[in-house]
């Protein structure tokens, strides 16, 4: 039998996140959502300094979009976060995204979620974007996805 993942995302995008971002989000999550351009989404990793633009592992496939007959759960909105007096009463906005995807096949894991993850690190506000588990008969191993300067963490 072939490894098996559950994936969790909770997590805030920074306020400064690029238009082409939240396009390429909203594509990704709605099935009737077309989009007004096709959006670039910068990588910048020196490990990998030849992926250049992710849009490119990510299109046509819409592997966020909520199914829950196959126990995937996906929400992405903009929300209001809190007001800072110390700006003029400033509100703060965010786009919060959520995703929870059961049993997913490795390959489907690896070639799409995997690319998603290592990108979504570059535009996260904290430094905490959720976790996934492998299931294997017999084992099961959980990885917590820390970001930091921008960049996904290896599991601690």
């Amino acid at each position: 039998m072939s490894m098996r993942y559950d994936l969790v995302i909770n997590c805030d995008l920074r306020e400064d996140v690029s238009e082409d971002a939240i396009e390429a989000i909203r594509y990704l999550i709605d099935p009737n959502y077309e989009l007004k351009k096709t959006p670039y989404l910068p990588y910048k990793d020196p490990r990998y300094p030849d992926i250049g633009d992710m849009w490119k592992y990510f299109e046509p496939y819409r592997f966020l979009v909520p199914d829950p007959q196959h126990d995937i759960i996906s929400n992405f909105r903009r929300i209001h976060r809190t007001t800072i007096p110390m700006e003029n009463n400033r509100e703060v906005y965010r786009y919060r995204l959520q995703y929870c995807g059961s049993m997913l096949h490795d390959d489907y894991f690896a070639q799409s979620h995997m690319p998603f993850i290592y990108w979504l690190a570059n535009v996260v506000y904290g430094d905490f974007i959720g976790y996934y588990t492998e299931t294997q008969i017999g084992s099961r191993k959980v990885h917590l996805l820390h970001v930091k300067d921008g960049r996904l963490e290896p599991s601690r």
